[in-house]
C-alpha cells in the first residue's frame, strides 16, 4: 500500500481533530506488536509504521467513516474498544 495523501490527511484532520496524528513517533510507537520481528523476517517486511494513527471514539464512528477512507485500514492495537492505529 502506497502512502496516503496529503488530501487524505486532510480529510482526516478534519473528520477526527486531536484524534489524528502524523507524527513519526506516534506512528512507529503504534505500527507494531509487543513481539520483537525475527532479524532474518525484518528486511522482508520493511518499514511496518502506517501512514497515521487515527483514534475513532466508537466502533459506529469508526463504520460511518472507513468506507470513505479509500486505502486507509484498521490495524488494532491490543484494544478490544476499537482505540487503533489507521495504517
Amino acid at each position: 500500500m502506497g502512502a496516503i495523501t496529503r488530501e487524505q490527511q486532510t480529510w482526516l484532520q478534519e473528520k477526527f481533530g486531536s484524534r489524528v496524528t502524523f507524527d513519526r513517533l506516534e506512528r512507529k510507537l503504534y505500527g507494531h506488536d509487543i513481539a520483537a520481528m525475527p532479524s532474518l523476517v525484518r528486511p522482508l517486511v520493511g518499514d511496518t509504521a502506517p501512514d497515521g494513527v487515527v483514534q475513532p471514539q466508537t466502533e459506529a464512528e469508526w463504520s460511518a467513516y472507513s468506507p470513505q477512507m479509500g486505502n486507509c485500514h484498521m490495524g488494532q492495537s491490543g484494544d478490544d474498544d476499537m482505540h487503533g492505529g489507521m495504517m
